[in-house]
């Protein structure tokens, strides 16, 4: 049986081979984009884009994303950014900081569990989190699927 890690790391791949084949830099991306995720058994994981948007809060929160993963056990969304060192002298944002890196988070949502993989532009090492996300973005994505679940119910009992 593949660990939650495997998991995220194939899902991960890809989903990043997809977006290799639509974008220049995968690193890049105009938008946040969700993805409902199916997975069977030992086969290659069903992935399918629902949804995409400039602020990453907004895509999570449209109620047509949460129709949209009802059909579907997990989740996950994409998105780029800066990153920079957390203790510095700077006091500035990291797209603004000396020492910023082009950054590309995947946060694959598996029954209220979240996993997140971390690659930084230029750099094949892949920063894997099992379930230790914290702040806004877990909150909007356990929000997300709270609310796709609600759904279901009143779907199954219509």
């Amino acid at each position: 049986m593949k660990s939650n890690a495997d998991n995220l790391l194939k899902i991960d791949r890809d989903i990043n081979d997809s977006l290799k084949k639509v974008f220049d830099d995968e690193f890049a991306l105009p938008e946040a984009m969700i993805f409902a995720i199916e997975t069977f058994n030992g086969e290659p994981p069903l992935i399918k884009p629902i949804g995409k948007n400039k602020d990453v809060y907004t895509l999570l929160f449209e109620d047509k994303i949460a129709e949209g993963l009802v059909p579907y056990t997990k989740f996950a969304v994409v998105t780029c950014g800066w990153a920079a060192p957390l203790e510095t002298d700077e006091d500035v944002p990291p797209s603004l900081h000396s020492e910023k890196r082009r950054v590309k988070i995947t946060v694959l949502c598996d029954n209220g569990k979240l996993y997140s993989a971390l690659s930084f532009k230029g750099e094949t090492e892949i920063i894997v989190d099992e379930g230790n996300a914290k702040g806004d973005l877990k909150e909007a994505m356990l929000d997300l699927f709270y609310k796709s679940r609600m759904l279901k119910k009143d779907v199954l009992h219509d």
